[in-house]
């Protein structure tokens, strides 16, 4: 019996697993060190066009705001300032950030900048002229004192021509009391006809403030750059000083309303007395009052009142 001819088994195969892995992660790594290496080129790429950008928009805009007929020199801080805005909206790693700063972002951070102003300006306005600012230039009682005057000059005369009456024997007792009521009467409906003068020429006064104040919003709200800048002190200034006048004025438009109207209807005022206090007995001995324009005549004629008197 013959032995064997030695064929033993095949060695196992050899495991070169962690070696691929180590290729593998070493090809990752020349990847991602490639990657990182465009990303940091970007990134240089992009600040320097993103620095080129910013000093020729500098340019960009004044020569925008020299067509706009505004002095770049005046208005620089006002370029720096629409330039570093427009910087911040520049996208990371955008190819070509000079695109950014053309003539419509300068007209859009001028147009920003002049409503910013406006509103500003208007906000000072509504302050200065805040409400009733009218009522405070001009009091409800800036012409009561006149109105006292006026009517208490009328009262007085009709009160004269009432106790003239009395004195000649026209009135008695009863008529007179009748004649003072209704005088009292007459004299509230006088003072609410000469109020109602006095406000309405008050009204009108204030009219014109708050028309020189519509002067102050207006000028606030179309302002412009290359204007002289806004000032509300002018606007208040004048209507401070158009009050003065109105007020000084107020007792000439109020007379000059009036004209020359008669508060006191005496004739009403005598023929209310007559129908109250009846026929009465005028003698001879009536004393005559020359005090008035006018001197009665003497009668022993007994008879009423009537529509008698001096107007």
């Amino acid at each position: 019996m013959s032995g064997g001819g030695g064929g033993g088994s095949a060695p196992p195969p050899q495991d070169n697993s962690i070696q691929l892995e180590m290729m593998r992660e070493a090809a990752a790594q020349r990847e991602q060190d490639r990657q990182d290496a465009l990303k940091a080129q970007a990134r240089t790429d992009f600040q320097n066009n993103l620095s080129t950008a910013v000093t020729g928009a500098h340019n960009t805009g004044r020569d925008y705001f020299a067509s706009r007929g505004l002095s770049p020199d005046t208005y620089s801080s006002l370029i720096d300032s629409i330039v570093n805005d427009t910087r911040v909206k520049v996208p990371d790693l955008d190819a070509n950030p000079a695109a950014y700063f053309n003539s419509d972002a300068f007209a859009t951070g001028l147009d920003n900048a002049q409503n910013v102003k406006r509103a500003n300006y208007t906000g000072q306005v509504n302050s200065r002229f805040a409400p009733g600012f009218d009522r405070t230039l001009i009091p409800d009682n800036a012409g009561d004192s006149i109105v006292n005057s006026i009517l208490g000059n009328q009262t007085q005369q009709a009160q004269q021509q009432l106790d003239f009456n009395r004195k000649r024997g026209l009135l008695n007792d009863a008529g007179y009391a009748t004649a003072q009521n209704e005088l009292g009467a007459q004299g509230n409906a006088a003072r609410s006809t000469l109020s109602n003068i006095e406000s309405s020429i008050i009204g009108k006064d204030r009219q014109d403030l708050n028309n020189i104040r519509g002067d102050a919003g207006t000028a606030a709200s179309q302002f412009q750059f290359g204007m002289p800048e806004f000032s509300v002190d002018p606007y208040y200034k004048q209507a401070q000083d158009k009050a003065t006048s109105d007020i000084g004025n107020l007792e000439g438009s109020i007379r000059s309303a009036l004209g020359s109207t008669n508060l006191f209807d005496v004739p009403t005022l005598l023929q209310k007395a007559g129908t109250a206090q009846g026929p009465i007995n005028l003698t001879t001995n009536t004393p005559a009052d020359t005090s008035l324009p006018f001197t009665p005549k003497k009668t022993n004629t007994n008879r009423g009142l009537g529509s008698t008197g001096t107007f």
